[in-house]
């Protein structure tokens, strides 16, 4: 497990993350684009993507013992 955590950190996930966040962030301006359902999805998924992260390392830290 411990690896999958160090390849995750390593690899571009966080940068993505914060890309396709800040893509639906802007859209949510219009509201052609707010009113719609997959941009509730989405914006909703990128709101609860950083609480899902802190979840997973306090976990691996518990777990770990680190």
């Amino acid at each position: 497990m411990e690896r999958y955590f160090l390849d995750l950190i390593d690899d571009n996930y966080f940068g993505d993350l914060a890309l396709v966040c800040f893509v639906v962030g802007l859209l949510g301006l219009f509201p052609k684009f707010r009113n719609n359902r997959i941009h509730q999805v989405l914006n909703f998924l990128c709101v609860m993507a950083i609480p899902l992260m802190f979840a997973i390392g306090v976990y691996y830290m518990m777990s770990s013992g680190v």
